[in-house]
């Protein structure tokens, strides 16, 4: 993942995954742990050497390098723009190198390493500047495997959904109406009178459309829509046994919540590669002398999902 890709929507994704606390409501197109990509990457690391130099470029948690450590391949490292997902890596497979780079330039000498893979990853920095950087890093014989996203596929439609669903979620305007009204309500309860209890009535009314919106959401879609309003109820009905602050800090939480999910979701939707793209890929290699496979579409629980890439480049071949 590049730099421009949304750094901290990452950072806030890998943040909630590494304390456990990412909610299900939140969570979306999460492929990182699917078994079919996994015995994908059980078949590409079968066979190697195990002293093999393997670099996962724009690593995530690592799913691609936890296959090379089953494979019995020690020499691993991890790269990633975000250094929260290099923090989940640390966690689950100790030992692996680690650094925080863009996947476009990063600071490994030419020809590092024996083989560079990635899985959803690569293509977030784009294609045109990524790959280049990937060659340069390949040793003489060496090798490069990837899974990208497709566009139009499964997961592609998925993150789409997703996208018009913060859209809209947002468009309600909920979150900053539901903060008027806790204010309004906590100074009426702390000073009652004519002038707080009639702001109090004016933040109930202007929240009443966005709740009635949020509500036909909550009912339509679920997911985010409804852990907004289940919690924000929640609060309302025990809001004597908080602060106001931390009341209107978990509405501001979840705002940012949303924004950070709604732009990792674009970002995905806008590294999907297309047929073209994925041959683009493929001419880079060959155009620096690798022998480059014809992209190959992968099922995901039997629908298209992503691309299979693959390149080798000849021993003869020089830096």
């Amino acid at each position: 993942m590049s730099a421009g890709t949304g750094t901290s929507d990452w950072n806030n994704y890998w943040q909630g995954r590494t304390a456990g606390e990412a909610g299900t409501a939140l969570v979306g197109a999460g492929i990182e742990t699917d078994a079919e990509l996994a015995a994908l990457w059980a078949g590409i690391f079968a066979g190697l050497p195990g002293e093999t130099r393997v670099l996962d470029m724009a690593c995530g948690a690592g799913s691609a390098l936890r296959a090379a450590r089953a494979a019995k391949l020690a020499n691993l490292t991890g790269a990633d723009i975000s250094s929260d997902a290099l923090v989940a890596l640390q966690a689950s497979l100790p030992g692996v190198e680690t650094i925080v780079t863009p996947a476009d330039r990063t600071p490994f000498a030419a020809g590092a390493f024996d083989m560079v893979v990635s899985q959803f990853g690569f293509e977030y920095a784009g294609w045109r500047e990524a790959v280049p950087e990937i060659i340069r890093l390949i040793a003489p014989g060496g090798q490069f495997a990837a899974v990208a996203h497709l566009a139009g596929g499964a997961i592609d439609k998925e993150v789409r959904g997703k996208i018009t669903e913060c859209e809209t979620l947002e468009a309600t305007g909920f979150i900053a109406a539901a903060g008027e009204v806790f204010r309004a309500v906590f100074a009426a309860e702390a000073g009652p009178g004519p002038v707080t209890e009639r702001a109090m009535d004016e933040a109930v009314r202007a929240l009443s459309a966005p709740q009635k919106a949020l509500t036909r959401l909550a009912g339509e879609q679920g997911g985010l829509a409804r852990h907004l309003l289940t919690g924000t109820q929640a609060l309302f009905e025990r809001r004597h046994t908080y602060l106001l602050a931390d009341i209107t800090g978990w509405l501001d939480g979840m705002a940012a919540e949303i924004a950070a999910y709604h732009g990792r979701m674009k970002s995905m939707t806008a590294a999907a590669l297309s047929g073209e793209d994925a041959e683009g890929v493929m001419d880079l290699f060959r155009a620096a002398g690798f022998a480059a496979d014809t992209p190959e579409r992968l099922k995901l629980a039997g629908k298209e999902a992503g691309w299979v890439l693959r390149a080798q480049v000849g021993s003869d071949v020089q830096d």
